[in-house]
């Protein structure tokens, strides 16, 4: 059971990063269209 549950916090930890790169890559973009849209 002990290594069943590190195998679910591995994938948790795992979803949460790439849940996070890809907020990380988007909210620039973001911003940088809204400076470009008001400016």
């Amino acid at each position: 059971m002990p290594l069943l549950f590190i195998g679910f916090f591995l994938f948790m930890v795992i979803a949460v990063l790439i849940v996070a790169s890809k907020t990380i890559k988007i909210v620039p973009q973001s911003t940088v269209m809204l400076i470009e849209r008001l400016g």
